[in-house]
């Protein structure tokens, strides 16, 4: 029902939802045919309990409310709108849309921007449903040319303390899940307040990663939310990365995969279909 939902939604229909409003500045509408798309799928009851409750707004604003959180807030919803646009064609993005009727929606948006990065390097992926069982339960499978590569996806809670041995849980439950005999990804996002961590963390994926004995990579994200003026804010996806140097997955498209690539030009921004440009 959701997925019908979201293939059928036109940028046109979004576009006259927005402008409902009555406000023309193209960031404005861009921001308002992202919710109208939120909307649409799951409702008002669902954007209430799920997405603006107290327990999500410290997650979508990173910290405590002020006018830079306020845009941090609308690029998030931005970005969750114009990734599920986007990516509605990906196999497999069904279960992206029913983990965040449920689950924990900062996971599920991880798991969804993993997708979007992927996306801008223009390698084929698809979503994987759960599958419970011991190093078959990954959430993204990659066919770049030959190579299959299987990748999980692992995210901090903002509002976790940081901790090299919860970093280190989290790498060792992602391996574990994964196929022993393949090449793999490890995609974990962290929270902005544990870049400044970076040299420990490090030194954690190495470790796993010179411990194992099949091709590997573990790459570890953020985003920082940097504040230009009093309508725009700009966010930037950095972190580092660690692999296997006998991988058999180096490639141009795929590695080094930070810092991450700019949004490919068949990826339909929000703003440029506002502003006249799409």
């Amino acid at each position: 029902m959701i997925y019908e939902k979201l293939k059928n939604i036109s940028l046109s229909f979004l576009y006259s939802k927005a402008i409902e409003i009555k406000n023309n500045d193209p960031k404005f509408i861009a921001l308002s045919m992202a919710g109208a798309l939120l909307f649409e799928l799951y409702g008002r009851k669902w954007m209430s309990k799920r997405l603006l409750n107290k327990d999500n707004m410290p997650f979508i604003l990173n910290q405590s409310i002020d006018s830079s959180s306020q845009l941090n807030f609308q690029m998030k919803i931005l970005m969750l709108g114009e990734s599920l646009y986007n990516l509605r064609n990906i196999e497999g993005i069904q279960n992206i849309l029913r983990k965040l009727e449920n689950e924990n929606i900062e996971s599920v948006i991880a798991e969804l921007e993993s997708g979007r990065l992927l996306y801008h390097r223009g390698v084929f992926f698809k979503y994987v449903s759960s599958s419970q069982i011991k190093r078959n339960d990954f959430d993204i499978y990659i066919l770049d040319g030959s190579n299959k590569i299987f990748c999980e996806t692992k995210c901090k809670l903002n509002t976790t303390i940081f901790s090299e041995n919860s970093f280190h849980n989290s790498l060792h439950k992602a391996k574990q899940q994964l196929p022993k005999d393949y090449p793999a990804i490890i995609l974990i996002k962290i929270p902005d307040t544990w870049g400044k961590y970076e040299y420990k963390l490090r030194n954690v994926a190495k470790d796993l990663v010179l411990k194992t004995e099949r091709p590997i990579g573990i790459i570890c994200w953020y985003e920082i939310w940097q504040k230009i003026d009093n309508i725009f804010t700009l966010n930037l996806t950095t972190g580092f990365e660690e692999h296997n140097v006998k991988s058999q997955i180096i490639n141009a498209n795929l590695l080094p995969f930070l810092p991450a690539k700019p949004n490919s030009m068949h990826w339909v921004r929000f703003e440029r279909y506002a502003s006249g440009y799409i």
